[in-house]
């Protein structure tokens, strides 16, 4: 086996790959990166069982043939040769490659292929296109508010399914929702996509330069497919909530204001609410303008005023943890958000007059508990 190919590209790959390579000793096989080549093609792949990743890239192929090498040395050796040069690749009846530059020579030495878990999609049909940006904002907005607990696992997924037209990407844990819905002709089977995987996706498709992205499932996995690049992630089992009966109705208070306003005075107020122990920010709102507070401790007390457009019959007060509040404002870029209410007890719902598409509801702290 022996190919030659540019630093720059088998670097970029290799990084790209790192994500799928395994660091657990149970099967060292899924340690390596499989490399075959073929025709005028090189054929990279990681897979550590939780996603997989496949990258074709074009190289001089000289000899033909498979290897499988250990990932994180190979990303190392290749990352630390002369960038923007032509490296040869040449592996021995033993399984040993030579990775050569101008000025340097270094030798791996690799295993056998048969027990590499290849990922194949020559019968996936690749019926669902989507714009990159919008996957990439429809799995920020979403993933956010997953959950961490393993326990239960369906919520440590977003949710993805076809409904009346567009399909739907929502996150939830119990606390807070993300909900974005994408206009789409195709339909695609109710999944659920564990959501580190997702921020694994998102990593590496903010780096490529395509501008759609494809999706196909099958019962047990979905496949992502971007210019020759296909990420796989395994899909989760359990029941997901019914999302659409917490969405909130009937409002009694709104405001709207300035997204970075808002973020900038959350921050400054983070560190006493979080000294506090309890992390609550409380909202009052007035005429033309919120007030956004920390609870009086024995550590201390912030406030801050913020100009906003108020709608309100009377005295409003509500808490939340200031760090799901910043979650939520951070994972969207709208220059304006919109706070709807319906109750001091009940969840509140985050929207922007610039999406009519996305909505994020947040679950209060209840004021009576946290101040005794």
């Amino acid at each position: 086996m022996k190919f030659s190919i540019q630093q720059e590209y088998f670097n970029k790959t290799i990084q790209t790959l790192k994500s799928a390579i395994s660091t657990k000793d149970m099967m060292p096989i899924l340690q390596h990166v499989y490399i075959d080549c073929s025709g005028d093609n090189i054929e990279f792949q990681a897979n550590n069982l939780e996603i997989g990743i496949l990258i074709n890239t074009d190289a001089i192929v000289e000899e033909e043939g498979e290897v499988c090498l250990p990932g994180k040395l190979l990303a190392d050796v290749v990352a630390s040769l002369p960038p923007q040069g032509l490296l040869e690749v040449e592996v021995n009846e033993r399984g040993r490659a030579t990775i050569r530059s101008v000025s340097a020579e270094m030798e791996i030495q690799g295993m056998p292929t048969e027990d590499f878990p290849k990922l194949e999609f020559s019968n996936i049909d690749f019926k669902n296109y989507m714009d990159k940006e919008t996957i990439l904002k429809a799995i920020r907005q979403t993933v956010v508010a997953t959950a961490q607990d393993e326990i239960k696992q369906a919520l440590t997924g977003v949710l993805i399914e076809s409904k009346d037209g567009y399909i739907n990407f929502v996150g939830v844990d119990g606390h807070r929702m993300g909900f974005v819905k994408v206009k789409s002709d195709t339909e695609l089977e109710r999944m659920i996509v564990p959501g580190k995987n997702l921020k694994e996706l998102y990593k590496i498709l903010s780096k490529r330069n395509v501008f759609n992205v494809g999706i196909a499932q099958d019962e047990s996995k979905v496949i992502f497919e971007c210019g020759g690049m296909y990420f796989v992630s395994r899909l989760l089992q359990g029941q997901f909530p019914n999302y659409e009966r917490v969405i909130p109705q009937n409002f009694t208070a709104y405001f709207s204001a300035d997204r970075k306003d808002l973020i900038d005075g959350l921050k400054r107020l983070r560190a006493i609410a979080a000294a506090g122990g309890d992390n609550a920010i409380k909202i009052a709102l007035g005429e033309d303008s919120i007030e956004l507070s920390t609870l009086v401790s024995e550590i201390g007390a912030g406030r801050e005023k913020i100009k906003a457009s108020v709608e309100n019959d009377g005295d409003f007060e509500i808490a939340f943890s200031v760090f799901y509040l910043l979650d939520a404002l951070e994972s969207v870029g709208y220059s304006t958000v919109e706070f709807r209410f319906v109750d001091k007890l009940s969840q509140a719902l985050m929207t922007s007059p610039e999406d009519t598409d996305y909505l994020h509801i947040i679950m209060p702290i209840r004021l009576c508990v946290v101040c005794k």
